[in-house]
């Protein structure tokens, strides 16, 4: 499933880091390690952005991902030891 969400970089941002790096700390929408994956698309101002794009205050952000993989992993039952 897709989510759309539209921010803005403020005064307080600035100075603003690159578009991957705001996206990871000031959003936490998600790791870093998956924006990739994730992002479908990012706009800043309306146009298409690289997310080593660096940003100003007032650009607006408009970004459109995906939800995370469901998980795979299936708990199993262990006897363990405890010492």
């Amino acid at each position: 499933m897709s989510h759309t969400l539209i921010t803005r970089v403020t005064q307080e941002d600035t100075p603003a880091p690159r578009l991957d790096v705001f996206l990871t700390e000031k959003l936490a929408l998600f790791p870093r390690s998956q924006l990739k994956q994730r992002l479908q698309n990012a706009l800043v101002n309306g146009l298409p952005a690289k997310l080593s794009r660096r940003l100003k205050a007032g650009d607006e952000i408009t970004l459109i991902y995906t939800d995370p993989p469901p998980s795979t992993l299936q708990a199993e039952p262990m006897a363990l030891d405890i010492v």
